[in-house]
């Protein structure tokens, strides 16, 4: 409806259910919508072969925790990106945004933005806005 185009995509995050992660495109944008999902599986790696994103929002539920099945946190997230942007799905002029935190230690907005940006990710909070 209104033009977008919503293809789901197998995700990694409660087996033995079928869990989806999204693209969402509309004209000649597209957005991945990666949460409730580990290190993608290969399936959905072929999938996104040849597929350019303008704005990617990953699972980052672990934080510091290293999960990579299930949920993501920071490692896994570097390593999801660093294979997309191989993969040439992502560039510079993507929006990379962190998500869907779960409430560990004392991470707080302000700490995580400390850690992440200068990475090259945004940290997403309730009501954030983003246009692309």
């Amino acid at each position: 409806e209104d033009g977008y185009e919503v293809t789901a995509l197998l995700a990694d995050h409660n087996q033995p259910e079928k869990s989806l992660m999204y693209i969402v495109k509309k004209g000649n944008r597209q957005i991945l919508y990666a949460h409730d999902t580990g290190i993608f599986p290969e399936c959905t790696w072929d999938y996104l072969e040849g597929k350019r994103f303008d704005f990617v929002s990953f699972d980052c539920t672990a934080l510091t925790r290293d999960w990579r099945r299930g949920h993501m946190g920071f490692k896994a997230v570097d390593e999801v990106r660093e294979r997309m942007a191989g993969m040439g799905c992502i560039d510079s002029k993507t929006i990379l945004v962190l998500s869907h935190f779960a409430h560990y230690g004392d991470f707080t907005h302000d700490k995580i933005c400390a850690e992440e940006n200068p990475k090259g990710y945004e940290v997403a909070f309730d009501g954030c806005y983003y246009e692309f």
